[in-house]
C-alpha cells in the first residue's frame, strides 16, 4: 500500500470521508439468493495518480462493509463486474494499472460466483488471456467460478430487489451507497487494544 500513497496502511478509523467519492464504481446491490451480499462493480475506469490513496481506502471500506454480515463473511459473496459501455482499448493508460491490479488481487475476497458482464469479443479475448496467465497462481475452483454473461443475465441471477437500480433493480433498498458503507463499517466490532 505504500506505493499507492498509504505508507501507514489502515488505521482504526475505517470510514474515510475524503475517500468516499472513490466508491463511485460500486453499484448499490442487495443480497443474492443465498443471502450473501453482492458486490457489483461498474468496471473499466482508471485511477489517477492523485487519487491512488483515496481509491485504496475506498476499496478497503467497500470490502469490509460488504463482508460486515456473518452470512457473507462465512459463505462469500457474488462478485459482478459490469464492463458494458466501457471501451478499455481506447482509454489512455495512466501508468499505475499494474500496481492498482496488484492491490485488487491482494484484497481477500471470497467470491462464490464471478460474473463478467457486457464484454465485447476483443475485451473477452484480453480477459481470457489474463485469466490464463493467472491460472498459474490461482486455484482451479476459483477459475471455474468465472463466467462471461450479458448484463441482463447477471441481473437475472439476483432477486430483482437486489439488482442495481441502473439495470432495472431496486438496489437492495440502499438509497445512499456511501451512507450504507459508513453504517456497515460502524457495525464491525473493534477489539480493545
Amino acid at each position: 500500500m505504500e506505493k499507492l500513497g498509504c505508507p501507514d496502511g489502515i488505521d482504526d478509523e475505517l470510514w474515510k470521508p475524503g475517500a468516499a467519492h472513490e466508491l463511485k464504481p460500486y453499484a448499490a446491490a442487495g443480497k443474492d439468493n443465498s443471502g450473501c451480499q453482492v458486490s457489483w462493480i461498474r468496471g473499466g475506469g482508471k485511477v489517477s495518480k492523485e487519487e491512488e490513496r483515496n481509491h485504496c481506502h475506498a476499496c478497503v471500506m467497500q470490502l469490509l462493509s460488504t463482508h460486515a454480515d456473518p452470512v457473507t463473511l462465512r459463505n462469500g459473496l457474488s462478485f459482478i463486474i459490469d464492463i458494458s459501455g466501457q471501451d478499455m482499448e481506447k482509454e489512455p493508460k495512466v501508468g499505475n494499472e499494474k500496481l492498482i491490479q496488484s492491490f485488487y488481487q491482494a484484497l481477500p475476497q471470497r467470491p462464490q460466483v464471478i460474473l463478467i458482464a457486457g464484454t465485447s469479443l476483443i475485451t473477452r479475448t484480453f480477459i481470457n488471456a489474463s485469466i490464463k496467465l493467472a491460472s498459474l497462481f490461482i486455484k482451479q475452483k476459483i477459475l471455474q467460478r468465472i463466467s462471461f454473461v450479458s448484463v441482463e443475465d447477471a441481473k437475472s441471477t439476483l432477486p430483482l430487489k437486489s439488482a442495481p437500480v441502473y439495470v432495472g433493480g431496486m438496489g437492495g433498498g440502499i438509497e445512499n451507497y456511501e451512507e450504507w458503507v459508513k453504517e456497515r463499517l460502524e457495525m464491525l466490532p473493534k477489539p480493545e487494544l
